[in-house]
């Protein structure tokens, strides 16, 4: 089942102009970034976008930079991912113009487009925009500087999505390294170091140094924002992700009831980060097979991303992937079908190249699989492993888990020299 554990951080500009031709821009920013801190969604985009026309009309570079950065982040955090692209992109060739190649501010609004990227699935160009953003930071602040922490941190979370564990955890270390010097270790980008470390440490099975960074990271959001902060609803989600793994069901189950319940109060009913935490609770419910609760969980989340986002979305995507598989699991074969392949098709069209994609490829071929249907299994579990052998190089573990479950469908239709062919790669 898809669901999110790293934790990206976005920026927004807060700093106002002081040239008198810009003030009635400012003036709209600064409006904007109060409707979003309350989380009225809707008001901060008009004051933005109101603000991105004052500041065309005066060809005030400084200030559309700002707002078309801020408007961008906005959109990311609704999911409008294909809206908030050419924001972002006009943002940095603007920060370039204006503030310069190796200016920090064109390094906080590469940092954002790199997000972007990653939450599409576009890996080269993310790696490409984390890195500079990490350069231009290490040029004007010196290698050891704690504002080098967020680069490192994105970073590391598009190394982990790829699963280049060792880029990753060198990353994340070398973060909390320069932030334990600077002594900066009760701040919100410290807690999302913690949580990017125990990434890493979920992987390698310590499972306890992962718990306690978890929890340590939750403390520090309790204490810098309140027990009710949607930063707080973000650790118990990632929380609870532990405990699911682990197959502590209800201690996840409570986690993530009460991050649903802190969402829906500070964000509305109707928001993405809403439906998340929907899916990431019919997660827990799937797994502890009570695939009625799951279903409902499921279909609530999908229908809010239907109506905040739409179908062109990788998140509703995802949400249709999940449905599908608690449908699988529960011998409703008929009707998961039709969702993978929508689910496939929004990515195909979206995130061609996204590891998601591989997985909804793998996750119909298995059904195909079970409904003996050979010939379809085969061309998406190929697909799968083009996707994931182009990120992630051939010796991956989830590479060979699909050159595996190629080769038992070609045993099955005694291609045994094809099979013995995976078999020897994925098995030694």
């Amino acid at each position: 089942m898809l669901r999110t554990f790293l934790t990206a951080l976005i920026f927004t500009s807060a700093w106002v102009s002081v040239g008198a031709e810009s003030m009635d821009a400012d003036r709209y920013i600064d409006q904007a970034n109060k409707f979003r801190a309350k989380g009225m969604a809707a008001e901060a985009e008009k004051a933005y976008r109101s603000a991105i026309a004052e500041a065309r009309s005066s060809n005030d570079s400084l200030s559309l930079a700002k707002a078309l950065n801020n408007l961008g982040a906005l959109l990311y955090e609704r999911s409008r991912n294909q809206e908030a692209l050419p924001l972002y992109l006009e943002a940095v060739s603007l920060a370039e113009k204006v503030f310069g190649a190796d200016d920090n501010t064109t390094a906080v609004y590469l940092s954002n487009l790199g997000e972007l990227y990653r939450r599409t699935g576009r890996w080269p160009e993310a790696i490409a925009a984390a890195r500079r953003a990490l350069a231009i930071r290490e040029k004007l602040f010196g290698p050891n500087d704690a504002r080098l922490a967020s680069s490192l941190n994105s970073l590391a979370c598009i190394y982990f999505e790829l699963g280049r564990l060792n880029e990753g955890e060198e990353a994340v270390a070398r973060a909390l390294v320069i932030r334990k010097t600077a002594r900066q270790t009760e701040d919100w980008t410290f807690a999302v170091l913690l949580e990017a470390e125990a990434t890493s440490l979920r992987i390698h099975g310590k499972v306890d140094a992962a718990e306690h960074n978890l929890v340590a990271a939750l403390a520090i959001a309790e204490r810098l924002f309140g027990p009710d902060s949607v930063q707080v609803a973000t650790s118990l989600n990632n929380l609870a992700a532990l405990y699911e793994d682990q197959g502590k069901l209800n201690e996840a189950t409570l986690l993530l009831q009460r991050s649903l319940v802190i969402r829906r109060a500070r964000l509305g009913p109707n928001h993405v980060a809403v439906a998340e935490a929907l899916n990431n609770l019919a997660s827990a419910y799937r797994r502890a097979k009570d695939f009625g609760q799951a279903e409902v969980l499921q279909k609530e989340a999908n229908e809010i991303w239907t109506t905040v986002v739409g179908k062109r979305d990788l998140s509703y995507a995802s949400g249709l992937n999940n449905l599908a598989e608690i449908y699988g699991m529960s011998g409703r074969t008929a009707e998961a079908e039709p969702l993978y392949r929508e689910a496939i098709a929004i990515w195909e069209e979206i995130a061609p190249e996204h590891l998601n994609l591989a997985t909804c490829l793998s996750n119909l071929a298995s059904l195909f699989g079970r409904q003996a249907k050979a010939s379809g299994a085969e061309k998406l579990l190929l697909r799968a492993l083009a996707i994931r052998q182009k990120a992630l190089g051939t010796e991956d573990p989830s590479v060979l888990a699909v050159e595996q479950m190629l080769a038992k469908l070609y045993r099955a239709q005694r291609r045994d020299t094809e099979a013995a062919k995976l078999e020897q790669h994925s098995f030694r």
